[in-house]
């Protein structure tokens, strides 16, 4: 007989089912909410490790409350029939789209790791690592918010045995390798996991396919990893290397954080442009009833469903907020665990049982034990006393050697490494403009911190631009990102149009303002950036080049100052680049007879 109610709810549909567990639609018999409702199936419910199984889970939705990870309403238990209600998803899985034959454009694979991002650090932060990210647990809702769900073998850094070392669960296609190898997994094994999940969606397939673990250490170990722009050339060279990234063997060469990872990608996301455009890339899917995937489900069965979480609002790329003392989190492997110990409000129950889960609740679970906290503050004026006594004893130079400077060596790796990200070199970019203003490299990195500095001018501008502010911005601060803009597509027009604006205005300068003066001084930074970035093109960029001259020679009599202009700009970025030369000659030719 089909299971019609646990505890208040009324149960619908089935909207998915697997080997552990079947998920439901329900609504609640008093109020009438719509929820989705997953319960351990009748075959498991006496036995202690699927039980413990499911408790883990529901441990893990009681401590997380963001608006990227499907929310845990209520939990009991029926006849013996452990249960819990989320909220429902009027949506698909990743992985239902995919076999719709939905093609996924980079631009959308952006926005979409950005929301798993944001998700993944409100759990990491709190100690859980999912462990388990596939396309089939990530469901998209109607606006297009991407919510993480099932953490059926989530782990918490100071979990049970239930998930320890040398216990291997998860999906084989996108677990890491250290997940695979059995050995301790960390936040990083989640940010692989998200890298294969960007990689199957813009390619259609797995970088590595097995069918057993075996099978998986052996393409780990010999097989080489196709780079995702080989396999769909449409991927930004940008993209492609944060993928390549993410999907690193060695854990530590990962980007370290979920947050960090969030920077980046907006990062990436500005300097590919283009957001109105990715944002209206919106899913139009088959939204007919009972619409299940057989051949693919989880550990507990939630997998590729219609299932769970009312709609979020749509929120602007970027604009997230996160707690301040968030931004300079270090990897996640030094966080300290926040699970409390819920064992009492949870089943080894005897007794059916009922619970709603209140703010109070989720406060109640996430905050430390007191006595963590007491031995906590104790080490820390330990700490302090030891401090003082070292001081006092004579130690200063021992304790400001900790302090010392970085070598100069250390900072301009970091400063290479960032790739022209220079907003998150910063720090390093400073440290070196202080401590080492006679090396050889002074004056290019001194250029680097005026960029950096623009760069982040930029981010703010482009943050307005794209909120409801947009028409508090000055027709100068509007043509300086309509500049870059331009150069994102062909740098040699942007350089130009950028040129053609700081010139323009700088020759009236009665008509500046001190919003427009300082815009202006930033385009004049631009510049330098875009010469920085020219220098570090290959051939490859001819065609933009060539393109560049096309218009030149269009405009050389409808529009001189501007064919002027990009002639100019080809000379003055590329006039040292051998494999530019040509180009370079025909845009000095053309500037003679202008």
């Amino acid at each position: 007989m089909a299971l019609q109610r646990l505890g208040p709810y009324e149960l619908l549909e089935v909207i998915g089912r697997g080997g552990m567990g079947t998920v439901y639609k329900g609504q609640h018999e008093d109020t009438g909410e719509s929820v989705a409702v997953k319960c351990l199936s009748a075959n498991f419910t006496l036995d202690d490790h699927f039980r413990a199984r499911f408790e883990s889970e529901i441990q893990a939705l009681m401590q997380l409350d963001h608006p990227n990870i499907v929310k845990l309403i209520s939990f009991g238990q029926e006849e013996g029939m452990m249960y819990f209600a989320m909220e429902l998803v009027e949506g698909l899985s990743l992985y239902v789209e995919q076999k719709k034959r939905k093609t996924f454009d980079w631009r959308e694979i952006i926005h979409i790791a950005h929301d798993i991002c944001a998700g993944l650090h409100h759990a990491h932060i709190r100690g859980i690592i999912h462990r388990d990210l596939k396309p089939g647990n990530l469901l998209r809702t109607e606006n297009g918010t991407v919510k993480i769900t099932d953490f059926g073998i989530a782990k918490s850094f100071g979990g049970s045995e239930l998930t320890s070392e040398g216990n291997i669960l998860g999906t084989m296609d996108y677990m890491a390798p250290e997940q695979a190898a059995g050995k301790a997994v960390t936040a990083r094994s989640d940010l692989y996991s998200l890298g294969t999940v960007m990689y199957t969606l813009l390619a259609g397939k797995p970088p590595f396919h097995a069918k057993t673990l075996a099978d998986l250490a052996t393409k780990f170990t010999s097989h080489k990893l196709e780079r995702i722009s080989k396999v769909v050339p449409s991927v930004p060279k940008e993209l492609d290397r944060v993928i390549d990234n993410l999907l690193q063997k060695n854990p530590q060469r990962r980007i370290a954080t979920a947050h960090a990872l969030t920077l980046r990608l907006e990062e990436l996301q500005e300097h590919l442009k283009d957001d109105a455009s990715a944002r209206t890339a919106v899913v139009q899917n088959d939204k007919s009833p009972g619409d299940t995937v057989s051949g693919h489900t989880d550990a507990l069965g939630s997998d590729g469903n219609r299932a769970t979480a009312a709609g979020a609002a749509a929120r602007t790329f970027g604009n997230r907020t996160f707690p301040e003392d968030e931004l300079r989190l270090q990897a996640e492997e030094n966080l300290a665990t926040h699970a409390g110990d819920s064992s009492d409000t949870l089943a080894g129950a005897k007794t059916d049982y009922f619970k709603q889960v209140t703010p109070q609740v989720r406060k109640q679970v996430a905050e430390p034990k007191t006595t963590k906290s007491k031995e906590n503050n104790l080490g820390t004026v330990l700490l302090a006393l030891a401090l003082g006594v070292l001081l006092i004893g004579g130690g200063v130079g021992v304790y400001f050697a900790a302090f010392k400077k970085p070598s100069a060596e250390k900072l301009l790796t970091a400063i290479d490494g960032a790739e022209g990200s220079y907003p998150r070199v910063m720090e390093e970019i400073e440290q070196f403009n202080k401590y080492y203003p006679n090396h050889k490299r002074s004056e290019e990195i001194q250029k680097l911190e005026l960029v950096g500095q623009s760069m982040r001018y930029r981010n703010v501008l482009t943050k307005v631009a794209n909120g409801p502010r947009a028409d508090t911005l000055t027709q100068t601060q509007k043509q300086f990102l309509e500049a870059i803009d331009a150069a994102g597509d062909n740098l040699p027009l942007g350089y130009a149009k950028l040129s053609e604006l700081v010139r323009n205005r700088r020759n009236k300068p009665e008509e500046l303002d001190k919003t427009d003066a300082n815009a202006l001084k930033h385009a004049e930074h631009f510049l330098v950036k875009f010469e920085l970035d020219a220098s570090k093109q290959k051939s490859a960029y001819l065609p933009t080049i060539r393109e560049a001259f096309s218009e030149a020679s269009m405009l050389q009599n409808a529009d001189r100052p501007k064919s002027r202009a990009i002639c100019k700009a080809i000379v003055k970025l590329y006039a040292d680049q051998e494999w530019a030369s040509t180009e370079v000659q025909r845009a000095r030719t053309l500037l003679k007879k202008l």
